[in-house]
């Protein structure tokens, strides 16, 4: 792709009116990837404003996010550390992504204020778990394919979810529990 990018900057510093398929195709590919950015950004603003509403609550709103955007981050470290990247056929799933991270995270959350703190290592963290495993293995059948594209994003959503479920397992509640321990400390 640089080297048709290099190709379609030369060509159009001689003729800026040219078409076709070496000209047009990085083009289209920008435009591609500022749409995907934008509707993960719009994904993102609306997911906080849904999650703030069935919340009711700043912190606990912030408290789903935080596994998100910490597995946002372990994705994109291990993507690089792979050699693996971001391309028009893998990019689209992380909207998904998000979508699969506020939903164990809406669950955790919810079960622990009205059932309290026990709650989070029982049945809600169990069905979560199980949950992602059978999403995970769905996804993992993608990993198979003879399409490179439909590979690759077998193995975004693959690794994504795992990535996603272990850090809403492991890190809200730790974050979640936290202020009860401090308070506690308080009393004390």
């Amino acid at each position: 792709m640089k080297n048709m990018r290099a190709f379609s900057n030369a060509v159009l510093a001689v003729a800026p009116q040219a078409t076709d398929d070496p000209v047009t195709l990085p083009l289209t590919g920008d435009a591609v990837v500022r749409a995907f950015i934008e509707a993960a950004i719009i994904a993102f603003v609306l997911i906080t404003i849904l999650l703030f509403f069935l919340t009711r609550s700043l912190k606990d709103s912030i408290y789903v996010l935080l596994p998100l955007i910490f597995s946002a981050v372990l994705v994109k470290a291990l993507m690089s550390l792979f050699g693996a990247s971001f391309n028009f056929a893998n990019i689209i799933v992380l909207p998904l992504l998000l979508g699969i991270g506020v939903d164990s995270g809406i669950h955790l959350i919810h079960r622990f204020r009205t059932t309290g703190e026990e709650a989070i290592e029982g049945s809600t963290s169990r069905g979560i778990f199980f949950s992602a495993l059978t999403t995970i293995a769905s996804f993992g059948t993608l990993c198979i394919s003879t399409h490179r594209g439909m590979a690759s994003l077998g193995v975004l959503l693959t690794f994504g979810t795992l990535v996603v479920m272990l850090s809403t397992l492991m890190i809200l509640p730790a974050i979640v529990k936290e202020p009860k321990r401090a308070e506690l400390r308080k009393v004390a």
